[in-house]
């Protein structure tokens, strides 16, 4: 049976107000390497690593140079970090011995065609229990064997790790977005977040904002402007930031939404993405940290109005977007890792992106820490790649198409 809600006028504008979703017949648990069809879309399921212990982040890179992405896959309970090599997923190791992994990003530095891997391990939520190492590793050669790394910081609760071209060169710096204030021993509003910048040249290291507050738990990187050069998205519990790099070096926030208006510690944002529909841009995001909420933000007037299309996700952690149907509207992807995980797109009823249903792509089956939407499988349609958490697998949803 499918249900539908429209939103009214008064909802609309109300910073707190739902915007109410049409909500698509639930999906039963998925198999590994059944096709499920979603929102018009087929998707065969691939379980392609199991026995990843508390599983967090996974990225989608060419380790081979052989035009394939392979995939990289990064948990928090293991002290291995893991590959496995397109297009059979071959298992190898990239360094053994690290341990509560938090984040990954990866750049080819030297221009050899292999990326380098910046990754963030020894996490916690407490400055005080971990050192939080942030670390470069490198091939020696050939990418099947282990990789050497290089320490470049030590920051607590470092949990965000992205590349950047700030000026348009095409030569990225390395971004560092600890999670919560990493002096102050309790998490506050009142205590700022800084986002950290490396220069390859020396990983020296600079402070490019401590505007964030209390939770810092989204760093997107984005061409905001339309001009070229990146900018940056932040996500914390003073809501939806994006910053541009002045003339003179320096750095300039705005402040575009508050986010969830509801008192420290549910304020704020924790993720975010931007897409398009052919008419307009808009902002999907969770909130507020490891919250029930799925908002969509689009602008009006000069302001970003905000819809709840969802309250119902447990811990929500994954963030994606792409057009994984194919109708030139970008889709949202959000997994939760809590009681009842499921994976779910959402997807605009029209142009406005003011109205939303959402559809289960997968119930149970992941309890998704990070997905990715992106094609990985290099037949131009996007697939979804999942960690899952508590579930400790890696699954593939490989776009199929209509």
């Amino acid at each position: 049976m499918r249900v539908r809600f429209t939103l009214t006028s008064c909802v609309a504008v109300l910073a707190a107000g739902v915007a109410l979703l049409a909500q698509a017949p639930a999906a039963p648990a998925v198999p590994p390497g059944d096709v499920v069809t979603v929102a018009g879309t087929r998707f065969r399921v691939h379980t392609i690593g199991g026995e990843l212990k508390s599983g967090y982040q996974v990225i989608a890179v060419d380790l081979t140079r052989d035009g394939r992405k392979d995939l990289i896959a990064l948990t928090e309970g293991m002290q291995d970090l893991v590959w496995f090599e397109a297009p059979n997923w071959d298992r190898h190791v990239l360094i053994d011995g690290v341990r509560n992994m938090s984040s990954m990003a990866a750049h080819d530095i030297d221009g050899d065609g292999v990326p380098e891997l910046a990754l963030g391990y020894f996490f916690s939520g407490r400055p005080v229990a971990q050192p939080g190492l942030v670390n470069i590793l490198r091939h020696t050669g050939n990418p099947r064997d282990p990789w050497t790394m290089t320490e470049i910081d030590k920051v607590p609760t470092v949990h965000r790790l992205r590349w950047i071209d700030m000026d348009g060169s095409g030569r990225k710096v390395l971004l560092n977005g600890p999670m919560v204030n990493p002096v102050e021993p309790e998490v506050g509003i009142a205590n700022a977040v800084p986002v950290y910048l490396y220069h390859p040249d020396d990983w020296r290291r600079e402070t490019l904002t401590e505007a964030p507050h209390g939770y810092l738990h989204g760093l997107t990187v984005v061409d905001w402007d339309g001009r070229g050069p990146h900018n940056l998205l932040t996500a914390s519990s003073l809501g939806i930031h994006v910053w541009r790099r002045n003339g003179g070096g320096t750095w300039a926030g705005q402040l575009l939404t508050a986010g969830n208006p509801e008192p420290w510690p549910r304020a704020g944002s924790a993720d975010v993405v931007v897409g398009r529909t052919p008419a307009r841009r808009f902002m999907a995001a969770i909130e507020p940290y490891h919250g029930n909420i799925v908002a969509v933000y689009v602008e009006s007037g000069g302001a970003w109005q905000r819809r709840v299309i969802d309250d119902t996700i447990v811990t929500g952690h994954a963030l994606a977007l792409a057009d994984v149907n194919g109708d030139g509207r970008d889709d949202v992807v959000v997994g939760f890792r809590g009681k009842g995980h499921r994976l779910y797109l959402y997807t605009a009823d029209d142009d406005s992106a003011e109205r939303w249903t959402r559809h289960v792509i997968d119930e149970g089956g992941v309890a998704a820490a990070a997905c990715i939407a992106e094609d990985i499988l290099g037949d131009v349609r996007p697939d979804i790649a999942c960690m899952g958490s508590s579930t400790s697998n890696l699954r593939v949803y490989e776009n199929l198409g209509r």
